[in-house]
């Protein structure tokens, strides 16, 4: 590897002039005005030397292209909903976070198609609020409230990937910043079910936390919302139990199986105790693990 990738950024104080004349005064943070950008929900915590706040793709274009440039460190950010430190800053104070908390557009809708193109700012939660009235929803199930480019980042599962998939299955397209000398925009955006035109360049950046470039949006295969579901929480005996539950499950319920989740026992006992408002469904059962089932 070039040892100049890893040197520190050359140009910081010369990055920070730019970004603030490409950005609104609003636009560009510092000091204690940084905060809420300095943590994800783990807790991991760091600093930064400003914090960034594009609108819009051409302004991110416009900021990779600056730091590329001054040899500025950029750390992309969603909504912080992770628990690796991934979105955050480390703690040398010399890193720069680009938020892309204000793009949360939903760019386009086809019901029909059921497809929908969404900022990467976008809280999944939002996303699927504004589907549910047309009985439509991105099917990935957290229990967290990433953006849209966290999924992507991420490759996202959920509770419900054997029967919907992780993000990679249900991503139609995506529109991505790459961090070179001309802040390059794809526009891989096109919600094509059947698109063989040659090397499907989107899957490249699908779980790369962001190294290959910055999402900005994603287009999405967009699911119907089950009529009717059937969830049952049970009590196992062990692992082999819950192998044996699981493949009973699909035998019963095939493709109408959409989630089959297995909590160890001493999982759930240290939940409990930490969340005490929460009840025990099944307090008098002796289990080693417990599965939580959906099928609909």
């Amino acid at each position: 590897m070039d040892a100049a990738l890893l040197a520190p950024a050359a140009g910081l104080d010369a990055f920070l002039a730019e970004a603030a004349a490409l950005l609104p005064p609003d636009a560009l943070l510092r000091g204690d005005a940084c905060a809420p950008y300095l943590a994800d929900a783990s807790s991991c915590r760091g600093q930064a030397a400003a914090v960034l706040l594009p609108s819009d793709a051409s302004a991110v274009s416009a900021l990779l292209r600056a730091a590329v440039r001054h040899r500025a460190r950029l750390v992309p950010q969603g909504n912080l909903s992770g628990l690796v430190g991934g979105a955050v800053p480390d703690g040398s104070g010399r890193q720069v976070a680009l938020s892309l908390a204000r793009m949360r557009r939903l760019r386009a809708f086809d019901p029909l198609n059921r497809s929908a193109v969404a900022e990467a700012g976008m809280p999944l939660s939002e996303l699927n609020r504004q589907l549910e009235p047309h009985g439509l929803w991105l099917p990935i199930d957290v229990g967290s409230d990433p953006a849209v480019g966290g999924l992507v980042g991420a490759n996202t599962g959920g509770s419900r990937l054997l029967r919907h998939g992780d993000v990679r299955r249900n991503l139609l397209g995506l529109e991505v910043v790459l961090a070179d000398e001309n802040g390059s925009v794809l526009d891989l955006t096109a919600p094509l079910r059947k698109n063989n035109a040659g090397i499907d360049l989107k899957q490249l950046f699908v779980g790369s936390g962001g190294a290959l470039g910055v999402v900005t949006a994603a287009s999405w295969d967009l699911k119907r919302r089950d009529a009717s579901t059937l969830t049952l929480f049970a009590a196992l005996p062990g692992r082999e139990a819950a192998l044996a539950a699981l493949d009973a499950c699909e035998q019963r319920f095939g493709e109408m199986l959409s989630a089959f989740e297995v909590i160890g026992a001493p999982a759930l006992a240290v939940t409990l105790r930490h969340f005490p408002a929460l009840r025990h469904p099944l307090a008098d059962a002796e289990a080693g693990c417990y599965a939580l089932m959906q099928a609909g």
